[in-house]
């Protein structure tokens, strides 16, 4: 009827082995049952980042045309994040080794029919230890309503009914007192609940939420015949399009929303990496393609170069930026975060067919120093693969995120490319101001930090483009601006 599963945080998950009189079904569970990412163009990402001196913030969120009350109810979500980790941490004086982290990602759960669900996963790292919670949210286009998970329940008695599960399964396993207060009948408690493929319930609970820290991520799975009596009208809806959906979303027709993305006071806030089986010993060998009129036939020992890279695309704005670059025949060098490339795989198609440079900035744009050397390995792996799967080349250079790095880092073997010009793009959203500070920043050899999730930061590359040509600058990609030949693990920041 139930399992239930434990595993160490960012690990593989296994069925528990502990004696219970509860038969156990034998769907092995690693994760929620995430969908490949929906890429037609009704569906769009938010990304948005900062990099302050107290605390650092990534956040990636889906945004839905047609969908303008989900889109609503998703963006409020991550704003409450952001507001209560601005308000414990930025503006502090920095202390400690280890800065404060807010990571918030997503998955796409259901997109089929009229039903949309998705995961957020947010990761907060306190600066000692961090943590990860998860929740999802559904959205009825029938009625045009989002949906909490409980309301795939059909009413207090189906709620009543899990939750007896629940606190039954952790007294059997012996995670927290029983009963056990993490898990009572309070809906909070219950903020993540999944259907998998064969109809089965799946129930996660947070970090620390039922267990200790040392416990790892706790969740069960309630087969689908216990559940069956316990589902609503909309929970039978998800569950039948999940088991067997009908195809593309029906939405009603809409023009893409305009919400403004959550603004951060200082840094803002995407997803576990699929598993991957990549080595980087068995990785094919890292490929770039020639960059037409980017300068590979430039000696920037003679001519005054200047590299501009552009950090955690691909996104809408992206492609903005792309058609500025093609009318100039300008080439840069972009770090894109491997969750974006999934989910936008022609935006970074079309950066390579352009020419440009594509380096690896982790599939979840973490902080790596922070991490286990396995997470740093799957991060880094699951990013060379989605880049190469949507382009065709594999990366052979890396940014760490906020330039964070250690020897656990240097050591998966790519060049880590850092800057030497950072204009603060994401704390001043003013184009007339990020291409001030990159003029008035910038000499021979530079290495330009930029983001091209911020609409105001492609608003400004003209200016900086005209700034460059009156001064005789020479726009390359990093490879060709370092002289290529750049050794695996090594630190740059200009020529």
């Amino acid at each position: 009827m139930i399992a239930l599963l434990a595993a160490a945080c960012g690990g593989t998950t296994t069925p528990s082995t502990a004696t219970t009189s509860a038969p156990t079904t034998t769907t092995p569970v690693e994760s929620a049952p995430l969908i490949a990412a929906p890429t037609d163009e009704r569906f769009e990402v938010v990304a948005d980042g900062s990099n302050g001196p107290t605390a650092r913030v990534f956040v990636s969120y889906p945004r839905v045309a047609g969908a303008d009350s989900f889109n609503d109810a998703v963006g409020e979500d991550v704003r409450a994040q952001l507001d209560e980790f601005n308000e414990l941490y930025i503006g502090d004086e920095p202390g400690g080794v280890a800065i404060p982290e807010l990571n918030v990602s997503f998955d796409y759960l259901v997109a089929s029919g009229d039903v949309l669900g998705v995961r957020l996963e947010s990761y907060e790292f306190a600066g000692a230890s961090g943590g990860t919670s998860w929740r999802t949210v559904y959205y009825d286009a029938r009625e045009g309503l989002v949906r909490s998970a409980i309301e795939l329940l059909t009413g207090e008695a189906a709620f009543t009914e899990l939750v007896a599960v629940a606190q039954t399964e952790l007294s059997d396993r012996g995670f927290g007192p029983s009963p056990n207060p993490g898990a009572g009948a309070a809906v909070r408690n219950y903020d993540s609940l999944a259907f998998l493929a064969n109809g089965d319930l799946l129930v996660e609970f947070d970090d620390y939420q039922v267990a200790s820290g040392g416990d790892g991520r706790v969740a069960f799975v309630v087969e689908a015949a216990t559940v069956d009596p316990w589902l609503s009208d909309f929970g039978r809806r998800v569950q039948a399009q999940v088991m067997s959906p009908d195809g593309a979303l029906t939405l009603p027709t809409a023009p893409p929303t305009t919400a403004a993305p959550p603004t951060t006071t200082s840094p803002t806030p995407a997803t576990t990496p699929p598993a991957t089986t990549d080595a980087p010993t068995t990785d094919p060998p890292p490929t770039t393609i020639p960059a037409p009129g980017s300068g590979e036939d430039v000696d920037c020992a003679i001519v005054a170069c200047v590299a501009l890279t552009f950090d955690d695309g691909p996104v809408a704005s992206t492609n903005r930026l792309l058609a500025i670059l093609a009318e100039r025949n300008v080439q840069v060098t972009f770090f894109p975060v491997g969750s974006n490339v999934e989910r936008n795989p022609d935006i970074a198609a079309a950066a390579v067919a352009a020419g440009h440079e594509v380096g690896n900035h982790t599939f979840d744009h973490v902080d790596l120093t922070t991490r286990s050397p396995d997470i740093i390995r799957e991060q880094m792996q699951s990013t060379q693969a989605a880049v190469r799967a949507a382009t065709g080349v594999t990366p052979t250079l890396f940014r760490a995120p906020y330039g964070a790095t250690n020897g656990d880092v240097a050591a998966f073997g790519l060049p880590q490319i850092m800057w030497s010009v950072d204009p603060e793009d994401w704390k001043d959203r003013d184009a007339d101001i990020v291409a001030q500070r990159v003029l008035a920043e910038t000499d021979a050899g530079e290495i330009v930090l930029l983001h091209d999730i911020h609409p105001t930061s492609v608003d400004a590359i003209p200016a900086i483009l005209d700034g460059f040509a009156e001064r005789g600058f020479t726009v390359v990609p990093v490879t060709t601006l370092l002289g290529g030949d750049l050794t695996p693990g090594e630190v740059y920041y200009r020529r």
